[in-house]
């Protein structure tokens, strides 16, 4: 199954799972479909959109910007350059000067910059706990399932298949989650296979821990 998974994930045909793009929504309803098929409890969890600069206290939140192009950040250090422009050496993201964001050139302090796209799923697989009380707590167990996409501009092989970053992490969490649910003795505490969008480097593990309590997530679809 393991092989399978990974052929599966890293084959051409799903032209590097960047996210966001059909082919990492391809990708999530194929975690979701296997967690679902192994006995866990199963839902996609969902961005809303979010554009978001902080400087010290001011907090601005544009509008009219296209940042569909930009990459995915969250709270990433950004700078003010000679020409005026606010760049993140993380991400590459650059934003000309426009007087909705008037409010941060004008403070002091550490530029941090949030962009979340709306629709970006993660895919979540809980297996529940057999203890009265633990089974209230969970032991998360994670991986991203995206990767860099396609090559523009080459000849021959474009796509990135990303068959160890990440399509084997993502094909192992599904079969500890089998492994999990078939076994006669459960876990005590609760037991979340969690697969996210790592976009293309822009979050740590810090990131990932923080974003559960701050995105702005629609509510959970369960399937």
């Amino acid at each position: 199954m393991l092989r399978s998974h990974v052929e599966f994930l890293a084959s051409d045909a799903m032209h590097g799972r960047s996210c966001p793009s059909q082919f990492c929504n391809v990708a999530a309803e194929y975690i979701l479909t296997e967690l679902s098929g192994a006995g866990l409890d199963t839902q996609f969890q969902v961005t809303e959109e979010l554009i978001e600069i902080r400087r010290g206290s001011t907090v601005v939140r544009p509008t009219g910007i296209d940042m569909r192009k930009q990459p995915m950040l969250f709270e990433i250090s950004g700078a003010i350059e000679a020409d005026g422009k606010l760049t993140t050496r993380f991400g590459g993201l650059s934003l000309e000067k426009t007087p909705q964001l008037d409010p941060i050139y004008a403070a002091t302090g550490r530029v941090l910059v949030t962009n979340v796209p709306a629709g970006q799923r993660n895919v979540i697989g809980v297996l529940r706990g057999s203890d009265p009380v633990l089974k209230n707590t969970y032991v998360l167990v994670t991986a991203h399932y995206d990767h860099l996409g396609e090559q523009s501009g080459e000849a021959g092989d474009k796509v990135y298949n990303g068959a160890n970053d990440n399509a084997s992490g993502t094909s192992a969490l599904i079969e500890i989650a089998r492994a999990m649910a078939a076994t006669p003795i459960k876990p005590k505490p609760a037991s979340c296979s969690w697969h996210f969008s790592e976009r293309r480097k822009a979050w740590s593990a810090r990131d990932i821990t923080r974003a559960i309590l701050s995105f702005p997530w629609t509510k959970r679809t369960r399937r």
